[in-house]
């Protein structure tokens, strides 16, 4: 089902949101959209993404406000910082992300699964490269999982899952967004 000419129209407002995650990225060709997003093919089981989007604030001028030009203490007053609500809150919107019943019985598996840190694991997959140090593995990290204009990135093996720990987290940065409709003012 094309969920874009489907009556389940989906759509990144303002707020907070729980989406799946895939094993391919978009075609960076297509317009985004959820049809170019499920068209690369399976989602990774059990793997979804928080994302807040809000509101870039701005100051009288109407000129977005940056956290280098403000005093980190006038953050939160001024809206440059606001705290992650917790998941039990219930705020994030998951109805994309329901788990299927074959998910289910996954979490299960996975949550008796060993915790295996990165540091444990790399070697398994950098082959015979030498990795002896974190700023080595770090660098190993960055350069496979950075994905440059025209190049496909690989696709996601689901041998090597750990279990995440919140405590460590999940670093993702974007440098851009491509066909975001907002309108100006």
């Amino acid at each position: 089902m094309n969920l874009d000419s489907s009556p389940y129209q989906v759509s990144l407002n303002d707020g907070a949101h729980q989406l799946r995650i895939f094993h391919n990225s978009p075609c960076p060709d297509q317009p985004f959209s959820v049809s170019s997003l499920t068209a690369s093919g399976r989602f990774v089981p059990c793997a979804t993404l928080l994302v807040r989007l809000l509101k870039a604030p701005v100051n009288s001028s109407h000129q977005t406000l940056q956290r280098s030009m403000v005093p980190q203490t006038n953050w939160t007053k001024l809206g440059l910082f606001q705290a992650r609500p917790d998941y039990s809150d219930g705020v994030y919107y998951s109805d994309s992300a329901k788990p299927s019943a074959g998910e289910s019985c996954f979490y299960e598996a996975m949550a008796n699964r060993s915790v295996v840190s990165v540091r444990e694991i790399v070697h398994q997959f950098a082959g015979n490269k030498t990795l002896s140090t974190d700023n080595k593995i770090s660098s190993w990290i960055h350069q496979k999982l950075s994905r440059l204009p025209g190049n496909i990135p690989q696709t996601f093996n689901l041998t090597y899952v750990s279990r995440y720990i919140a405590t460590y987290g999940v670093k993702v940065s974007s440098s851009h967004a491509h066909s975001n409709s907002l309108p100006s003012g």
